[in-house]
């Protein structure tokens, strides 16, 4: 399933995503295609192989997937 959040607040930042949810037989997995961060000057674009920014997004990924479930 595709998704696109335009504003997710979450424990670590304000976020816009988009990309897709799989339901794998193990779980769900999520694949981004964009991820921004809301920064005091408005959105910055964050790099998708950057080691900090896979941190993160494993830090707020049961929040996205509690979102895209509503």
């Amino acid at each position: 399933m595709k998704f696109n959040i335009s504003r997710l607040h979450t424990q670590s930042g304000i976020v816009q995503l988009s990309g897709e949810l799989e339901k794998t037989a193990s779980g769900i997995a999520l694949h981004y295609r964009c991820v921004s961060l809301m920064g005091t000057d408005g959105w910055f674009s964050l790099d998708l192989t950057n080691e900090h920014t896979q941190q993160f997004l494993c830090d707020i990924e049961q929040e996205v997937i509690a979102h895209l479930g509503d």
